[in-house]
């Protein structure tokens, strides 16, 4: 269960590379305008970063005590998702496209950036990088303005530097 939560993270981390490549290519979506197929695309990728959000559910909960500091962490992932779009727009055939994505999701899967989803962003979740007693750690959450708590989070651990807050799901 945990390789397929992983692989969906992957995948749904992804899926607007493959919205914006649709796009460039002028495809379009059963007979739609191009327009129109770009509004389907988009919605799919919103979909389909959705879904490793219902399974989170099933994660184990935890705890973390005392949070000593916390940071924005937006900023470290960002151009990861600015390079996707590159690849992207500089695409046009679709076996190309589907081997670089295949390439780049061993990659995405092998540095942790899986756990980092720009439409989550959309979505209203925040990613803040948190401290306590010595160590950091990802936090997923829908907090938009943190004021310094010191007190626990109730959390859903994702892995064991990534957690999503229970009041997020």
């Amino acid at each position: 269960m945990r390789f397929i939560f992983k692989l969906l993270l992957a995948i749904s981390s992804m899926s607007l590379m493959g919205a914006v490549y649709l796009v460039n290519i002028r495809g379009t979506f059963l007979g739609l305008s191009v327009w129109q197929s770009a509004i389907v695309y988009f919605v799919l990728a919103v979909i389909i970063a959705r879904l490793p959000l219902f399974f989170i559910r099933f994660l184990g909960k935890d705890h973390i005590n005392k949070i000593s500091g916390q940071k924005p962490a937006e900023v470290m992932y960002v151009p990861v998702y600015l390079g996707y779009f590159f690849i992207a727009l500089s695409i046009s055939q679709l076996d190309i496209f589907l081997c670089i994505s295949a390439i780049l999701l061993v990659f995405v899967w092998f540095s942790q950036h899986l756990y980092f989803n720009i439409m989550w962003i959309l979505m209203g979740y925040r990613y803040y990088e948190i401290s306590n007693d010595g160590s950091q750690y990802l936090l997923i959450t829908k907090r938009q303005d943190w004021k310094a708590e010191t007190g626990g989070l109730l959390v859903r651990r994702i892995n064991n530097y990534t957690f999503i807050e229970e009041k997020a799901l």
